[in-house]
């Protein structure tokens, strides 16, 4: 089951610390008023994925202005993280799909991306295979975090998922 965020149920909260922490300032902008912030956090990109009533799993994307243009965006995945216990089940992909789906019924959105720490081969397996490609190595990307490198991939906004639940 996929649900909107809920602000009586912190986002940071939901699972176990993930390897990038975030700021105070992004859970308060996620809570913010749209149109008060730099980036854009709709609910619709924001989600919790549960099983049998209890948090397992959460999605956060964010919409970018491109620039140059004046209406074209941009998603960039911020996170997607399942509790151990939850992987491998589909979780992760239903979360993924659901996002990409959303994205795919606005015509502003040209493209997603995300960065993916460059010692996570099953993140960065679990990407391709939902039809990502890798752009580039980002060097020193990452702040408190060994190895500080990241993939840093994409895939255009065309409706598809990649996966096999299409």
């Amino acid at each position: 089951m996929l649900t909107s965020r809920h602000p009586s149920f912190p986002f940071r909260s939901t699972l176990s610390a993930p390897a990038v922490r975030y700021s105070p300032k992004f859970y308060k902008d996620l809570v913010s008023e749209a149109g008060t912030t730099k980036f854009n956090y709709d609910g619709k990109y924001i989600k919790y994925g549960y099983v049998n009533g209890f948090p397992v799993a959460a999605v956060c994307a964010r919409l970018e202005p491109i620039e140059g243009t004046e209406d074209k965006l941009k998603m960039y995945i911020m996170t997607i993280n399942v509790l151990a216990a939850y992987r491998r089940r589909g979780v992760a992909s239903t979360l993924l799909t659901h996002i990409l789906k959303e994205a795919a019924k606005d015509a502003n959105i040209e493209a997603i991306f995300l960065h993916v720490q460059t010692s996570n081969d099953d993140a960065k397996s679990f990407y391709l295979a939902h039809g990502f490609i890798e752009d580039s190595v980002v060097e020193n990307y990452y702040t408190r975090v060994e190895p500080a490198s990241a993939f840093l991939l994409h895939k255009a906004n065309d409706g598809s998922t990649g996966s096999k639940s299409q």
